[in-house]
């Protein structure tokens, strides 16, 4: 009889064990895949490099936000990311290592933030495991969301203020310095990506479970905070803040297919961790509040806002994947305890449509090698460089005190924006460079001689940088771009 008693004990801990197996699992596979990445020389994602130039701007005192030149031109980015770069920068060298470091970190601080909001909101004997399975769950979406959490991109940084924002919301401080802090944390946020306004503006149903007072008194801190800091942007940057972080984007085109795609991705990926929500849910004993649906609300729809206009990548579905996140832990922890061995197999099968091979995320030792053989021949050409998608590379060749050059992908929006004065002026600038033959080469991503013919004019064709099958150096996340036509000057 011995045996048989303890059955049901020994039963309802395989059950816990499985789900927390999984999840434990996928936390420790984006660890390693960190590590294992950080002190890779080159970009992972096309745009890190960008970000470099960026975090060097800050911290040579020269302004992000300025008219558009052949030297610089910001990302339609709000400066946070910047910021904390330059700081890292200072204390651990300027670099790839510092910038992830800074992305790293704040995923940490999310998942963390995810564990301790799950226990929050699970009962008894479920907090641990609601604790791990809502920062398992997150961690199992990096392949899903494009491999962002520890790229040197704005992300991360942003959503570790936003949610950290919520978090103090519904914490147990009082009420004066919970809402200051929430809505210094809510700014920051926005600070880091314009889409966290949303989520910013949301966190005022978590303070109206506390009161309706409360949340008033956030909305009005949160708002003058805000507004008070956009308006010291503003002035400081003799208004090319707003140029760069909203003018620019205001004629950015729908991506048709991804309108509807969006929901379709979200449901392929996070359907069955949805789906163990509304379980948790259509059981009893467990539910969501105001606070929570506004959240949730809020981020879903900026991922899709982000995710649908053109150039919108897959780090727009860290939103979506976050909004679920706060949901699942305690949800799925409920559905274990109370479906036994069902319950877990239910709750293991959310995580299978995130699974991924974690080797489509690392660097070869050939992209390493082409990258230095890259770099060491452009230390044979002659200065000054223009590398308008790959600056960082004529930074490596020819020291810290190179300009790199405004990126490409800026240019692009610039030219699309509708601000044709600024394109017109940015154009005669480039065109008046290259008659002068201002540059000792031009490296490009793709040819564009029919673009621009008189690069053509003053430069010798093109040489191929890459073989057509040569997969080598293209970035394992993010759009797959790499140095392709090297342009050297005619004498």
């Amino acid at each position: 009889m011995e045996p048989s008693s303890r059955s049901p004990g020994l039963a309802g801990g395989a059950a816990r064990l499985a789900p927390g197996l999984v999840a434990t699992l996928f936390l420790l596979l984006w660890a390693g895949l960190a590590f294992s990445r950080v002190t890779y020389p080159f970009e992972l994602e096309w745009m890190e490099g960008g970000m470099l130039d960026h975090i060097e701007r800050v911290r040579g005192g020269k302004p992000l936000y300025a008219p558009p030149s052949l030297e610089f031109g910001s990302y339609p980015y709000t400066p946070l990311f910047p910021w904390v770069g330059a700081a890292f920068a200072e204390v651990l060298g300027p670099g790839f290592v510092s910038a992830r470091l800074v992305s790293i970190l704040s995923t940490v601080v999310v998942l963390v933030l995810l564990a301790r909001l799950a226990r929050a909101r699970a009962n008894g004997r479920e907090l641990g495991l609601a604790a791990l399975l809502s920062a398992g769950l997150y961690a199992a979406g990096n392949d899903f969301t494009g491999g962002w959490f520890d790229l040197a991109r704005i992300d991360a940084v942003a959503y570790a203020c936003g949610l950290g924002a919520f978090a103090v919301a519904r914490s147990a401080a009082p009420a004066p310095r919970a809402i200051a802090v929430a809505a210094v944390l809510a700014v920051l946020g926005c600070l880091g990506k314009q889409s966290l306004l949303a989520l910013g503006a949301s966190v005022a149903a978590s303070f109206h479970l506390r009161s309706w007072r409360q949340a008033a008194a956030y909305l009005a801190v949160f708002g003058a905070l805000l507004a008070g800091t956009v308006w010291a942007l503003e002035v400081r940057t003799d208004h090319w803040f707003r140029f760069w972080t909203f003018d620019i984007l205001t004629n950015a085109p729908t991506h048709g297919p991804l309108v509807l795609g969006y929901w379709i991705e979200c449901a392929l990926a996070l359907g069955p961790a949805i789906l163990v929500v509304g379980l948790a849910m259509a059981r009893g004993g467990w539910r969501a509040d105001l606070g929570m649906w506004g959240a949730a609300a809020a981020l879903v729809v900026a991922g899709w806002a982000g995710r649908s206009h053109e150039g919108g990548f897959e780090n727009n579905l860290i939103p979506p994947l976050l909004a679920v996140a706060l949901f699942f832990g305690p949800a799925a922890a409920r559905v274990v305890a109370g479906g036994g061995g069902r319950g877990a197999l239910v709750v293991c099968l959310a995580f299978v449509t995130l699974a991924y091979d974690p080797r489509a995320h690392l660097p070869t030792q050939e992209d390493r090698r082409a990258g230095e053989e890259l770099v060491e021949r452009l230390r044979g050409l002659e200065p000054p460089l223009w590398m308008p998608d790959h600056g960082y590379l004529a930074r490596r060749a020819f020291g810290p005190e190179t300009v790199p050059g405004i990126h490409g992908i800026m240019i692009n929006d610039l030219l699309k924006s509708g601000h044709d004065e600024l394109a017109r002026g940015f154009v005669q600038e480039l065109e008046e460079a290259l008659v002068a033959r201002r540059f000792g080469a031009v490296i490009l991503d793709e040819r564009l001689d029919a673009d621009l013919p008189l690069l053509l004019e003053n430069y010798l064709p093109p040489i191929a940088l890459f073989e057509p099958l040569d997969e080598r150096f293209m970035p394992v996340n993010g759009s797959p771009k790499r140095p392709g036509w090297l342009y050297l000057r005619r004498d």
